[in-house]
Order: structure tokens, then sequence, then C-alpha cells
């Protein structure tokens, strides 16, 4: 029995980002048993905004009082990257249940340190992929193990947006503090391929030529080549126009997810297009309206409630890991052609 069951699931927010609201703030409004209690930000008077705005009770003073309230369960780490590690670990430590924005870290040294934290404190930690909640993976993944358009060929996937400002004194500007096009996006790509087929014996490499603010990766190449033959390739761009769309090829026929990052703005439907080979024949399956970030919360809500356990720490760990090893490639191609 899980100490949660039947109880309400008290929220506090560590950093207070222009996401916030979307991921958290007005979720919680629409998620039965959460409540977000407290945020915490270095600049004060932000935090202090967005607990009027939202009826929020507590702005503490600093990071350390918000892990430390008796009052919260759950922690939402919304720092800059290299923050993540560090006050994952304190949260976790202080025995709080935690979200933390994607990536959750940046290497495998601080993920050993997280997960060390969490076992020895038996706290759970999810990372915030909220894609990985909705309907539309379990069915591509289906797709592929019943056979029903022959086997997987190739994947390809491209996500990219022009930010506001190009990211003015963001830190996905700052390559020390983790920012870059694919520390922010790279992870999408790789979750849905371990969500549909594996990762496992993929052999991975990716390319930049990191000519983003202050030497960003601000258009990035990744690609694996599996054992089953399966091949994919990343495209992640602040510089090209807004797209986000999976394209899965099979023998038979091409199944195409479009425009899927449309429902972390709200409650929209997903749509995926299957057009056969022999004739172009198209066929729909259409979601329901959902949001990503409700689902997401709710997802929580209930393994909280009903003791089990979060993502298996070495799915997140196996993403960790090849996700550096394609940044690195990437480095390592670069100096080389300088």
């Amino acid at each position: 029995m899980s100490i949660f069951e039947n109880k309400e699931i008290v929220v506090a927010a560590l950093g207070c980002p222009a996401i916030l609201p979307r991921a958290l703030l007005q979720p919680a409004r629409e998620v039965e048993g959460v409540r977000v209690a407290g945020l915490a930000n270095r600049t004060v008077l932000k935090a202090q905004v967005l607990a009027e705005e939202y009826g929020i009770a507590k702005v503490y003073d600093n990071f350390e009082q918000l892990v430390h309230d008796p009052e919260v369960h759950l922690v939402y780490i919304a720092l800059s990257n290299e923050l993540h590690e560090e006050w994952t670990v304190r949260a976790a430590k202080a025995g709080k249940a935690l979200l933390v924005e994607k990536p959750i870290c940046s290497n495998l040294t601080e993920w050993e340190r997280i997960e060390r934290a969490a076992e020895e404190a038996d706290v759970q930690i999810w990372e915030g992929l909220m894609v990985q909640h909705h309907p539309w993976q379990h069915t591509l993944r289906s797709m592929i193990e019943d056979g029903r358009y022959g086997r997987l060929l190739k994947t390809e996937t491209r996500i990219s947006f022009t930010p506001k400002d190009n990211f003015r004194g963001n830190y996905r500007s700052n390559p020390t503090k983790g920012g870059g096009v694919f520390r922010d996006l790279g992870c999408y790509w790789l979750q849905f391929i371990q969500a549909i087929h594996g990762l496992e014996g993929g052999r991975f490499s990716g390319q930049s030529d990191f000519a983003g603010p202050n030497g960003c990766d601000w258009t990035f190449h990744a690609k694996a080549a599996f054992p089953d033959g399966l091949e994919s390739t990343f495209i992640g761009s602040f510089e090209m126009p807004y797209k986000s769309k999976h394209v899965c090829h099979f023998e038979q026929a091409t199944v195409t997810l479009g425009d899927f990052f449309r429902a972390n703005v709200g409650h929209y439907k997903i749509r995926l297009t299957i057009e056969w080979l022999d004739g172009g024949h198209r066929e729909h399956i259409e979601f329901d309206p959902m949001n990503y970030y409700t689902n997401q919360l709710s997802a929580i809500r209930d393994a909280l409630r009903q003791g089990k356990p979060s993502e298996p720490f070495n799915q997140v760990k196996e993403r960790i890991v090849i996700a550096d090893t394609i940044y690195q490639s990437a480095l390592q191609d670069r100096s080389r052609k300088v």
C-alpha cells in the first residue's frame, strides 16, 4: 500500500521558467488530487507574481526551504540543465519524489549520483519527457510488433523552431549550462526510438558545426543503425522553421506522426497517417484531444498513489549515456574538420 493512497499530492516547483505554467501550473488545475503549494526561484519577485496569478500559497526565500518543506511530496525541478543533478540529489536526500525537466542530467557520472540518492532515499523520479504518456507511442509499437505493415526499415525525426530572441540570455544559448539544440530536443528522438523499438545494440553518431550563440549547436544531425537493419535519423534545429514530425518507413507503408509537439500547448488531437506503398491508399488513426503535460501529471499522481515504480532507471540511464555519446561524437567530428 502506498503512503499516498487517496491522498492529495502536494507539489512545489524549483525554478520558474517560461514553461512552468504550461508544464505544471495549468495542468495541476485539471488533475484531481494534485495541488501546487509553493514556488522557489532565484528571482523571488518572479515567483511571487506567478504565485499570485495561480493562487499558490508559498513563495520560498531559497531552494533549501523548498526541498525541506515537510508539506511537499513532489518537487518539480525546472532549473537550467547544469543545476539538475545537484538539486535532484538534494531533493531526493530530503525524501521528495521528483519530476525533473529534460534532460534530467548530461552524463553518466551525474546520473549515477542521482540514482544512488534516489535508491538510498527510496524515492521515485521521473524525467519530464511528457510525450511518453500519450497513447500514440503504444500504437506505433504495436504496429511494429504485429508486423501489419511489414518490417520497420527506417525512421526520420525532425524537431525544429526559431526561438524568440535566439534564446538570448537563456541557458539554451550557453554551452556551459547544458545549452544547445541536441541537449534540448535530442532526448525526444531517443525516447521515441526506445519506446517503439529499443536502443540496445545501436551504433550512434552526431554532427554539428556548433555555430550557434557562444559555440552552441544550433542545428544538429544524428543517426543510428541497429543490428536488425533499422536506421534512424534525427534533425534538431533552432534555425529551421517549425516542424515536429516522426516518419516510420515500413516495407509496405509509411506511417507519419505530424505536428506531434502540438499537444504540449493545449488539448489537441494527434493523428497518425498511414500511406500504403502499393497505390498510395491512405488511412488515419486519430486520438482524442489530449495535453501531454496533463497526461504526465496524471500518470505521476497515479503512480504515487498506487505505489508503482517510476520509469525504470536503466531506461533513463540508457538514454543519458547514448545522448552523451552522440554529443561527444559531434564535438570530435568538428575537431577533425578544424
